[in-house]
């Protein structure tokens, strides 16, 4: 699944983020260093307690991280960015209960903000609790309907329920935004060849890997649909 952060990852298999609010993008996996957001600046600017334990978060020091994190909530218990961050740390730990309480309190302050609901999705997904992140994910993009992340994991979930359909029109939909995410077409691919729709499958596969050659699942895709 994708994750969503505003400080950087890069795309890979298990979810991590760091979001702050202000300006969003989409990645996960392994760090890498950003460009700072305009949010980022300010919160930096400012000396807060909050941009310190970002950036120990992003340093891979985690229990100074959430120390940090927990010394900016003792200032305030109601900052929605400290406790869904430290939500966020706390699902990198793997202790996704934690993490799904944490966040679902900074939802219940700040409900419009779309990225919560996303990292709120892809903790229940983690957690197992499918019916909670298919709402969660719904909720994100009735907030924010042109975020393809969440219209790819959303997608993905479906897919894993074995609602093909439904997930090829979410997978979709994740391209009429973001056309050249390789794995969303691989993924639309994968979809497509369970209901038995090599031919476009095959395409799909090929689109993907025209767009980044180094996706291995569209590889091993594209081979099965070839000797199908």
């Amino acid at each position: 699944y994708l994750a969503w952060p505003v400080t950087a990852f890069q795309r890979c298999g298990k979810p991590i983020t760091v979001c702050l609010s202000g300006r969003v993008e989409a990645w996960c996996g392994g760090w890498r260093t950003p460009s700072a957001s305009a949010g980022t600046r300010i919160i930096s600017a400012m000396h807060d307690p909050l941009a310190t334990a970002v950036e120990l978060h992003q340093s891979g020091r985690l229990k100074e991280a959430e120390r940090a994190y927990r010394s900016a909530l003792r200032d305030n218990p109601r900052n929605p960015d400290a406790l869904h961050l430290l939500g966020l740390l706390a699902h990198q730990a793997g202790d996704n209960q934690t993490a799904a309480d944490l966040i679902r309190q900074a939802v219940a302050i700040h409900a419009d903000r779309a990225v919560y609901h996303f990292n709120l999705g892809v903790v229940l997904s983690a957690a197992g609790d499918s019916a909670g992140a298919e709402s969660a994910y719904r909720t994100c993009l009735a907030l924010a309907p042109q975020r393809a992340e969440a219209h790819n994991n959303l997608g993905l979930l479906l897919q894993e329920r074995g609602q093909l359909e439904e997930a090829a029109a979410s997978f979709r939909s994740a391209l009429a935004e973001a056309p050249e995410d390789a794995a969303a077409h691989a993924n639309l691919g994968r979809a497509l060849q369970d209901q038995g729709q090599d031919e476009a499958a095959l395409a799909s596969f090929e689109r993907a890997l025209g767009i980044d050659s180094r996706l291995p699942e569209a590889h091993y895709h594209l081979a099965f649909a070839l000797s199908a």
